[in-house]
């Protein structure tokens, strides 16, 4: 299977007997949330909806001053994962996505 990206588009074709083109749109999905009990929202470009764990991530980067990659050692064993834990100290809650017709 190969792939181009051409503008907003995305082409993939297919290995079959007879390869045809399948396009994929770019779309944007608006993530509300709340940091502390006040809205905040951000905006996200993907072929397909965001995962939970992806959108966490990109909250923890836009609010986070100096993010960095941490992994719970396998011989600890945390109540929560560090990823979630930092997202508690951070205040956020009620995330929900939509996507973005604009």
């Amino acid at each position: 299977m190969t792939r181009e990206t051409d503008g907003l588009f995305a082409v993939r074709w297919q290995t079959a007997a007879e390869p045809r083109a399948v396009i994929t749109e770019l779309k944007r999905y608006r993530i509300h949330y709340r940091i502390n009990g006040a809205p905040a929202s951000l905006l996200m470009s993907a072929f397909e909806e965001p995962s939970l764990e992806q959108i966490e991530l990109e909250i923890l980067l836009g609010h986070v001053r100096n993010p960095q990659a941490a992994i719970d050692a396998p011989w600890e064993a945390p109540e929560r994962a560090s990823e979630h834990r930092r997202m508690a100290d951070l205040g956020v809650s009620d995330i929900q996505i939509e996507e973005d017709r604009h």
